[in-house]
């Protein structure tokens, strides 16, 4: 995997590259530093002579170099693979330019006005389209109720009803050590297997400590992980949670019900709109295209999303912000786009 860091050496960028490192680190991926020179016309007003400019110019790409390379072997000595390219030209052009020669699977540029960079991408986030949601740590839990294994049943059934939650953490000396649910308790509470009368048993579960039914050797996730990577663990692993660690240190957890409202967003569902299922084919630059045709027809679009159907057809699920998507089929359908479907809510 390669993550391309963008950088322009500012302490907004030397953030940006701390958080490309930890990413890096959970992911096993290589980090490609990436400088653009841009060449100001210093000559343009005589200001100085071609000879100069060019030694300037020279003197700049040097410096370049040396930063890239002492940035690069800062990161391979924090455990990283790190390389570094030096271009001239514009900037976005030759950041999407770099980023598609090395089949980068991810950037992690500089944030603007002061803020801390992260990674390209993401959905809109619970404030809004200026905020980036991608990682386990943008929706995670960190208000947690945790219990030690020493917690006996009752106690942890009373947990769950009470506060509302489904999973509990099980930590011993600041350790995570096992994961208890809503549905290990239910079943231990009502086990048929025993021939005790009610008194003897309700008598044994009131002292029956978590350790004896919690899940060990629980799998987990840290905090820098993309989302998606929780939601593939989840399905992998058929499990509903995922504690979320730092440094052996339990710091958060991620549920299913965390990931679905994301996707809830992602798909920009919950408000009044439409979800237009356009078949894209093989048809080049098919996306963009559809993209043109949607908003020429005046609808705004609200969120794409691109998968293959059952058929192995590429398809767009395009939300447009109406609830009057007949313009819009109209235009795709003009185009030679077949939609599948035009879903309302």
């Amino acid at each position: 995997m390669k993550i391309l860091h963008p950088t322009d050496f500012s302490a907004c960028a030397e953030q940006a590259r701390a958080q490309a490192i930890r990413l890096a680190r959970a992911l096993e991926a290589e980090i490609i530093l990436f400088h653009v020179s841009v060449e100001t016309p210093l000559y343009a007003e005589g200001m100085l002579a071609a000879g100069t400019v060019q030694r300037v110019y020279e003197a700049q790409r040097k410096w370049a170099e040396e930063a890239l390379e002492a940035r690069a072997a800062e990161t391979r000595a924090a455990g990283v693979p790190a390389r570094w390219k030096l271009t001239r030209g514009v900037p976005l052009d030759a950041i999407a330019q770099a980023a598609a020669e090395e089949g980068a699977d991810m950037k992690v540029a500089p944030g603007q006005r002061g803020q801390p960079g992260g990674p390209a991408g993401g959905v809109p986030g619970p404030d809004g389209p200026g905020e980036k949601v991608m990682l386990v740590q943008d929706v995670m839990h960190t208000t947690l109720t945790t219990i030690t294994p020493k917690t006996t049943l009752p106690q942890a059934m009373r947990l769950v009803q009470q506060r509302g939650i489904r999973h509990l953490p099980v930590v011993e000396n600041g350790e995570l050590v096992g994961i208890v649910s809503d549905r290990d308790l239910k079943r231990a509470m009502a086990s048929p297997a025993t021939s005790l009368e009610v008194r003897e048993l309700n008598y044994l579960l009131d002292r029956l400590p978590v350790a004896e039914i919690m899940t060990r050797g629980v799998i987990t996730i840290a905090p820098m992980f993309p989302v998606e990577e929780a939601a593939r663990l989840m399905v992998k692993e058929k499990i509903s949670a995922l504690p979320v660690t730092e440094g052996g240190r339990l710091v958060g957890i991620v549920t299913e019900t965390d990931v679905l409202q994301l996707l809830v967003k992602a798909m920009g569902a919950g408000e009044p709109s439409t979800r237009l299922d356009v078949v894209l084919g093989d048809r080049p630059s098919a996306l963009a295209e559809a993209v043109k045709a949607v908003e020429a027809a005046g609808a705004v679009i609200s969120s794409i999303v691109t998968l293959a159907n059952r058929a192995g057809l590429k398809e767009a699920v395009i939300r447009v912000a109406t609830i009057n998507p007949g313009p819009a089929v109209k235009a795709l359908e003009a185009r030679g786009f077949t939609v599948r479907e035009a879903w309302r809510g």
